[in-house]
């Protein structure tokens, strides 16, 4: 994912804030149980939905963690595998699901993003790309729409655009 922050001041600043999803805490937490809903097909393409109260919180207590350096190491973890059964369990859930299924179409559609924003300079042969991350053309063209709502040759251009200080 990229964004870009087009308005923010001293007054007004923009925090931003990354946190990345452990495959073995989702897998952990879906084998033992403990998040079994929502259920139901995840929606396609990327989306934005509120913040449920019990997430912001979880999300708070692991930035103000950050004042309290010699806490991190110990809760930290703890912090983040609550903030992962909260997206498991919310709105975001199933797409999670989707996402982190072993195999899954999504998992490897990623795979493919992750080449293409490591390659975007390059000439992309779609059906080259597909073999590398082992699907079909039409099953690939297929699935990554469903995921980023655009084709791999419109991705690779968006990704350019997004770069216009690097040379292509």
């Amino acid at each position: 994912m990229s964004a870009r922050v087009i308005e923010a001041s001293v007054t007004r600043p923009c925090l931003v804030l990354r946190v990345s999803m452990d495959p073995g805490v989702v897998a952990d937490l879906l084998v033992d149980g403990l998040a079994e809903h929502p259920s139901g097909p995840a929606e396609r393409g990327l989306a934005v939905t509120p913040v449920e109260s019990p997430l912001l919180g979880a999300v708070t207590r692991l930035v103000e963690l950050l004042d309290t350096s010699d806490d991190i190491a110990a809760l930290a973890p703890l912090v983040v595998r609550e903030i992962t059964y909260h997206v498991l369990t919310g709105p975001e859930g199933p797409r999670l699901r989707q996402i982190a299924a072993a195999g899954a179409p999504a998992q490897r559609v990623a795979r493919a993003i992750k080449w293409l924003k490591e390659h975007y300079a390059e000439p992309l042969r779609v059906e080259s790309l597909a073999k590398h991350v082992r699907m079909s053309t039409s099953a690939f063209h297929l699935h990554f729409k469903g995921v980023t709502r655009l084709s791999p040759l419109q991705y690779q251009k968006r990704l350019r655009l997004q770069r216009p200080g690097e040379r292509c």
